[in-house]
């Protein structure tokens, strides 16, 4: 009886090993692709890529998705590279030059210029790359806009100094009185502000892209397939 049960306990393995085998076998009629989360299941960048990669690319013809349960002969591997600045463009917006509550300030807009790679990476079960599909060249030249108000270095406003002149009999005498006139009044002194040089030199890193605009090209460039 011992026997019996021994002799089941060894076949129950060999089925369990070979059943492993045939589930962990490489699947050479599918592939998988493998997207950041920023794409969510669901979201039409898939469909785009399932029906456009197999036209461009001989080896994914006639093969399907994979789902979990499989382990395909191809799979597509999504990188991106880091971005490199390559220039800041400040314009000016508009212009604010108060003198009663608030300081003379300008609105700039800080144009951050920069490129940056990303690609489709098509490889086999070891890895091997195959053909690299290219989505974001990395001549290709973006940017991101920040707007930023800055104190400006407009001139300040000035008393004005008038006369006042009171008839005699004698004549006509003036008298200075000095008063603030409704017509602002302005002399060559300026008041301290910041140029955007100076923000864009101490505030590259709140200028630069985030992940996110990067991402918003590549959605951009895959949706224009």
């Amino acid at each position: 009886m011992k026997k019996l049960a021994g002799y089941l306990v060894f076949l129950l393995l060999i089925q369990g090993e070979l059943f492993a085998q045939q589930k962990l076998a490489i699947d050479s009629t599918k592939y998988r692709i493998h997207l950041p989360d920023y794409w969510g299941s669901g979201n039409k960048i898939w469909r785009i890529l399932t029906d456009k990669l197999p036209t461009v690319c001989e080896e994914l013809k006639d093969k399907e998705l994979c789902g979990d349960d499989c382990i395909p002969w191809l799979h597509i591997e999504f990188v991106i590279s880091d971005f490199s600045v390559i220039d800041y463009l400040p314009s000016l917006v508009s212009a604010t030059y108060s003198y009663e509550r608030s300081k003379p300030s300008e609105n700039w807009d800080i144009h951050t210029m920069y490129s940056f790679g990303c690609s489709l990476l098509l490889m086999d079960n070891n890895d091997k790359i195959i053909t690299r599909f290219i989505i974001v060249d990395t001549a290709e030249t973006w940017r991101v806009i920040n707007r930023v108000r800055l104190a400006s270095y407009a001139p300040t406003a000035s008393p004005a100094t008038y006369r006042r002149y009171t008839a005699t009999r004698v004549g006509v005498v003036t008298d200075p009185t000095t008063f603030v006139n409704t017509t602002q009044q302005f002399v060559p002194s300026a008041q301290e502000g910041e140029t955007p040089y100076a923000y864009i030199n101490n505030n590259k890193e709140k200028l630069a892209p985030v992940m996110r605009d990067l991402f918003r090209v590549v959605d951009q460039k895959i949706n224009s397939w």
